[in-house]
């Protein structure tokens, strides 16, 4: 009776474990979302986590939120990546001048292409510098006013293009 119970406590933890791994290896391959209609499997983000973005980012790929937030990434660098191939050259002096170091070549496409459609378009007067110093105490000088004033345009320049990117697109997660 006892060797029953234990091949039975075996046999319900070797169940376990398989069915643990069934579920695992489902969610490892589960789709994620769709972009034009192509599913990004949680395979892709693993790819998109280990070559680009590092270990940092490992722990996102285990829960909802986190494959969530990486779609996000994923789709907002394919898409960028898609424009920028579309729009920028090989041979475009601002890349050839970053290829030359350890950067890709689509590194640099993206540089470029954020280059020319938001740094570029940065655009702002002596006024709203003051302004800012003014209105924030944080602040020590008017260069550092100066700083911040261009990253918060950067910013909002950049999520006006990526939106306006994004509006070409089929982008859906999955309901999983």
């Amino acid at each position: 009776m006892k060797k029953l119970i234990i091949l039975l406590v075996v046999i319900v933890a070797a169940a376990g474990v398989v069915g643990v791994s069934a579920f695992s290896s489902k969610d490892a391959e589960g789709t994620v979302g769709y972009l034009d209609g192509q599913a990004v499997m949680v395979s892709d983000l693993q790819n998109y986590v280990d070559s680009l973005l590092g270990e940092a980012y490992e722990d996102k790929l285990k829960s909802k939120e986190g494959r969530k937030e990486l779609f996000g990434h994923y789709v907002n660098r394919t898409i960028l990546l898609k424009f920028a191939k579309e729009n920028i050259k090989e041979n475009d002096s601002f890349v050839a001048s970053h290829t030359m170091g350890n950067v890709s070549t689509e590194s640099a496409i993206l540089s470029a292409v954020l280059k020319k459609e938001v740094n570029d378009k940065v655009k702002y007067t002596e006024e709203e510098v003051r302004a800012l110093l003014e209105s924030n105490k944080e602040l020590k000088d008017l260069q550092a006013a100066e700083r911040e004033l261009i990253s918060r345009k950067r910013i909002e320049l950049f999520r006006s293009f990526i939106s306006e990117l994004k509006s070409n697109h089929n982008i859906e997660l999955a309901d999983s």
